[in-house]
């Protein structure tokens, strides 16, 4: 899987201070998942004393352009 970060993404990971390591986990196995508009899916998934909202889009089959994340 390819991740691709949009510039507000990149500021706002670096910013919330958000591991790569739980962005991919958030994507690969989501504790919930739904589509919101244009094609982009948000994900949530719970780390104990937070969870993590990731919206992304499917650029190609195996590429994934990251719009945004935030901790809840």
């Amino acid at each position: 899987m390819g991740l691709k970060f949009t510039n507000h993404a990149k500021f706002r990971i670096l910013e919330r201070r958000i591991s790569m390591i739980d962005i991919k986990s958030a994507i690969k196995n989501p504790d919930s998942l739904k589509n919101v508009f244009d094609g982009k899916i948000a994900v949530k998934k719970y780390f104990g004393s937070y969870s993590l909202e990731i919206v992304y889009k499917k650029v190609t089959k195996s590429d994934i352009l990251i719009i945004t994340a935030y901790k809840i």
